[in-house]
């Protein structure tokens, strides 16, 4: 604002925040000699944040963050990390 009119935005902001936890596993039993093998399994986190605000009646805009990490169950497979990151921008032709 270089001495010009102040704008205030007025709307909704929306924010919601999302985690979850899943753990898998897999085990092969032999009853014969009482042993229990693992032979898969993985344990994700996720975490999914998002922002909506209103910049006016037909324009709205919308931020995101999604953030999932897998570690396996067995050692002979690399942990994975995914991060997915934007915004969206909506406007609406109708009413």
């Amino acid at each position: 604002n270089f001495g010009g009119k102040k704008t205030v935005l007025k709307g909704d902001l929306n924010l919601r925040a999302d985690v979850s936890l899943r753990d898998n596993i897999t085990v092969i039993r032999n009853m014969e000699i009482d042993n229990s093998q693992i032979t898969s399994g993985q344990t994700i986190w996720t975490i999914n944040l998002t922002a909506d605000y209103a910049l006016s009646k037909n324009l709205t805009t919308l931020l995101f963050y999604d953030h999932t990490f897998s570690k396996y169950a067995i050692s002979t497979i690399f942990p994975q990390t995914s991060v997915r990151t934007g915004f969206t921008l909506r406007y609406n032709f109708g009413n």
